[in-house]
């Protein structure tokens, strides 16, 4: 699952970029110019909402994260704004027992991004992740689905990081691909530890809004 996902990424990533050498040579004045944030002057405003695919490990087995972030934008070249992301993991099934063991959870918070080149074709941003979140278990019998209660749990503070390489498709929709480290610590906790989730994940993301 791993492989195909990152083939994917892999393929995508070189499809833009022979999409950005095909469009070298557009007129130069008929795109804006990189602002940066503190330029002296009229300043821009805009924003974006988008949603997040991620892929990483949830107790050592391959999880699909899917999430959201909104972000208002400063001279093209900061974001600032909300991001949140969940993630569920592959249940264990014990066929003699009927019992389900799965785990869930997620996370997000504060989110500042620093968008380099943005007038580029291709370019970067630097999404920052401050806040926490958390991961339990949950029981449940086949038979009946009752729910036999999150006697495991975990929850944590977080900063996150992550480098995205991002395409300007049209004037109002962006698509990028991106790797993320998660920094967490441990707030509270029972026989669960924060690494539960892996610290490393890798998406893509849909944005759409005035940039």
């Amino acid at each position: 699952m791993k492989n195909t996902f990152f083939l994917s990424v892999a393929l995508f990533l070189f499809s833009a970029h022979i999409c950005a050498q095909s469009n070298t040579g557009n007129d130069s004045n008929t795109r804006w110019k990189q602002n940066t944030v503190f330029k002296p002057g009229e300043t821009s405003h805009g924003g974006y909402g988008a949603l997040t695919l991620r892929m990483g490990e949830l107790n050592d087995k391959s999880a699909l994260m899917i999430g959201g972030k909104g972000a208002w934008v400063i001279n093209h070249s900061l974001g600032i704004g909300l991001a949140g992301t969940g993630v569920m993991g592959i249940n264990e099934y014990d066929p003699n027992s009927s019992i389900h063991i799965g785990y869930a959870g997620g996370f997000g918070g504060f989110l500042i991004e620093p968008i380099l080149f943005s007038d580029k074709l291709v370019h970067v941003s630097i999404p920052m992740i401050l806040g926490g979140g958390g991961v339990s278990r949950f029981v449940y019998n086949n038979n009946n689905y009752n729910y036999h209660g999150g006697n495991r749990y975990v929850a944590f503070g977080l900063f996150e990081p992550g480098i995205e390489i991002e395409f300007n498709m049209v004037s109002w929709f962006r698509i990028s691909a991106g790797a993320y480290y998660a920094f967490r610590t441990e707030i509270d906790s029972y026989l669960l530890d924060t690494d539960i989730l892996s610290p490393f994940s890798f998406g893509i993301n849909f944005k759409f809004g005035s940039f």
